[in-house]
């Protein structure tokens, strides 16, 4: 039994949910289960202020959290955490890649030397290593650290279930394997954390099994079922976070002859990418690719619709050169034949993203118009962010640049303790460019609300073009 399961079992123990303990390439399956280095460096990078880490999935593990490690904020550890992220930008990924290389987190030593063949996250000052080591080996004996993560390993009952009830059920990595040529023994883990938003691929080679961790963030309100919805959405994302360590070595060592055309391609979304935390263009080029892919794995396995959809939601987060690439593989594929794998046609994808110019000139070009014709929201009242609103204030007023689609609105409700109970009809003027939204308001009480959000975007122009999603908050104060 290798390490992994080694550690996999150490951190099942007292868990009412038993998982399989030999998850490995023979049947596809994936394994479940938490881990303690992952909760270990998140909660180090959650005190040093990483905001990627400053959501938490279950309020009464952030308590306990809070309350037991409160006297230790302050400790050596958080302070090198909060100067590798500010001096060095270790975050996200980075952050959960150093914590699978480790042993355990009682000897807290790297399994492989950080430029071993799968090298350490180049961010990380190598220099630095044996200082935060040292100090997070104090961090964990004298915080007491183990206890309090098998003290508190049962929150993960639930949500383990759910991951398991649905992760069980999806086939990534012999279709990653065939598409890669890859015959390597692999191991396949999710780490669920409650303290990550979103999910990070990591992965590491020991003794000859290649081991997958995609870390997931977690939450104890999720509601996870085998539906065809939710089967495509995480399929969606396994196969994205599997592909990561398979395609990543092939566009990093290729990046220098894309690069000049990866800076091009980002220029016109750096502004979306940052939103994603993204922003270079190395980055850029790492997304596209693994999109790419998944676009490939989605089209195999859920049909042209759900490719389309993947596409078009790649398009609108700013990744331009996702569909050519995704146009490419599919045609080197069938060139390729049968035994065709990713590699064999690197020169290729070099070529379409050095000739992207026109693809994002025309992209830019549909931005300006976009920018031209997009409806905006010139003044609300109250305002958006007010506080001490008159709570007797009868309607909320929201006014646009120019003439809206009569009777077209979405007024999106995202909780309904924070949603304005409304009083009347909601209704345009004669101009179609003031909404008026009929509310009555309860005193010191917070609102939330959003002018369209995702799906829900019937807000447009009379010439059709969306308004774009818009959060909208406010707070009454005490009856006037």
């Amino acid at each position: 039994m290798d390490y992994l399961k080694k550690l996999s079992w150490a951190l099942l123990i007292g868990f009412s949910t038993i998982f399989s303990l030999h998850a490995s390439s023979d049947n596809g399956r994936i394994f479940v289960a938490p881990d303690a280095r992952v909760e270990l460096m998140s909660l180090v990078f959650r005190f040093a202020g990483n905001r990627e880490y400053s959501q938490c999935g279950d309020p009464d593990y952030l308590t306990a959290l809070e309350k037991h490690f409160a006297p230790f904020k302050q400790h050596e550890a958080i302070r090198l955490a909060r100067e590798l992220h500010d001096k060095y930008g270790i975050s996200y990924d980075a952050v959960a890649s150093f914590a699978i290389r480790l042993n355990d987190t009682e000897k807290l030593e790297l399994l492989l030397p950080p430029d071993s063949e799968i090298p350490l996250d180049k961010r990380w000052p190598r220099e630095k290593i044996p200082e935060f080591l040292s100090a997070l080996k104090d961090f964990v004996r004298r915080s007491s650290f183990n206890e309090f993560f098998f003290a508190n390993r049962f929150r993960y009952n639930e949500v383990c279930r759910q991951f398991d009830t649905v992760y069980s059920q999806i086939v990534v990595m012999p279709w990653l394997q065939k598409f890669f040529g890859d015959s390597r023994r692999v191991e396949m883990n999710l780490i669920p954390c409650f303290l990550v938003t979103g999910g990070y691929g990591c992965s590491i080679d020991i003794g000859g099994v290649f081991h997958y961790c995609t870390v997931a963030g977690a939450n104890v309100k999720l509601k996870m079922d085998a539906s065809p919805a939710i089967m495509q959405r995480v399929a969606a994302f396994t196969a994205h976070e599997f592909t990561h360590p398979n395609s990543n070595p092939w566009v990093l060592a290729h990046f220098p002859e894309m690069e000049k055309a990866a800076k091009r391609a980002l220029e016109p979304v750096l502004e979306i990418q940052r939103r994603q935390a993204y922003g270079t263009a190395e980055t850029l080029m790492i997304e596209t690719f693994a999109r790419a892919i998944v676009a490939v794995y989605i089209q195999d396995t859920f049909g042209e619709k759900a490719r389309k959809q993947q596409l078009k939601e790649d398009l609108e987060n700013g990744f331009i050169l996702v569909e050519p690439l995704y146009d490419c593989l599919i045609s080197e594929r069938q060139k390729g034949g049968k035994n065709w794998h990713f590699v064999q046609s690197g020169n290729r994808y070099v070529e379409v993203v050095n000739a992207s110019l026109p693809i994002v000139e025309a992209y830019e070009k549909k931005q300006r118009e976009l920018q031209e014709n997009t409806p905006k929201i010139v003044k609300i009242t109250p305002g958006n962010g007010a506080t001490d609103v008159d709570p007797g204030v009868n309607a909320i007023l929201v006014t646009f640049d120019r003439p809206m689609r009569d009777g077209c609105w979405s007024v999106v409700q995202v909780n309904p303790v924070f949603y304005p109970k409304l009083s009347g009809n909601i209704h345009y003027d004669s101009t179609r460019t003031q909404l008026t939204i009929p509310v009555k308001l309860e005193p010191d009480h917070s609102y939330l609300l959003f002018l369209n959000l995702g799906s829900y975007n019937s807000f447009m122009s009379e010439q059709k073009y969306r308004l774009m999603d818009y959060r909208y908050t406010f707070r009454t104060g005490s009856p006037r």
